[in-house]
């Protein structure tokens, strides 16, 4: 039988090569470069084009002015944005290099916070204090765009053109229920 201090050794030694339960966990890498879709399935699919009701999305300029809005888009585009989730400031938020309004220039637009019953908005540097909502933009299980952890509550609703516009929390008649799920590849 070991004695006591042959047992101290060996466990000592375990311990050096054992990970720690209290040992912190790494900090995941943030997402970058990603589509955004809609889809009435909260189900991730490596083949999104297999998605029920799946549509790409763009920003786009109603009235050729600040803020954009997040419009649902048709085969036949040109390109589609990418995202970038961000984590600097205190309510996370959604980034994309696009154009200006009218085409001119390229900037980084960043969303607000969402706004219960409002469009999800985008604006360019400089655009002035965002006026919007509290909640904190996330991806659950990596792929699932959320308010605060709840991923139920994004519509697509009419917007000011006649174009189908993502909006949370929406309860207007003629909007449908959706989720956003951030993707590689385009739907179509």
């Amino acid at each position: 039988m070991p004695s006591f201090y042959q047992t101290t050794a060996i466990l000592s030694l375990l311990s050096t090569l054992l990970p720690s339960p209290i040992a912190a966990a790494p900090t995941p890498a943030p997402l970058t470069n990603f589509l955004l879709i809609t889809t009435t399935s909260p189900n991730p699919c490596t083949n999104t084009s297999a998605l029920p009701n799946v549509s790409a999305t763009s920003l786009f300029d109603p009235l050729d002015q600040t803020p954009f809005l997040l419009r649902l888009i048709g085969p036949g585009y040109d390109s589609l944005p990418r995202f970038n989730l961000s984590s600097s400031n205190a309510n996370a938020s959604l980034t994309t290099l696009t154009e200006g309004p009218e085409g001119f220039g390229e900037y980084v637009y960043t969303s607000i916070p969402p706004t219960q019953g409002a469009e999800l908005t985008f604006l360019p540097p400089g655009a002035g204090k965002a006026v919007g909502g509290n909640g904190t933009l996330g991806l659950r299980g990596g792929f699932l765009l959320t308010v605060d952890g709840v991923a139920e509550g994004w519509a697509v609703c009419a917007g000011p053109e006649g174009e189908q516009v993502i909006a949370w929390k929406n309860s207007t008649t003629g909007c449908v229920d959706t989720y956003i799920q951030a993707v590689a590849k385009a739907p179509y």
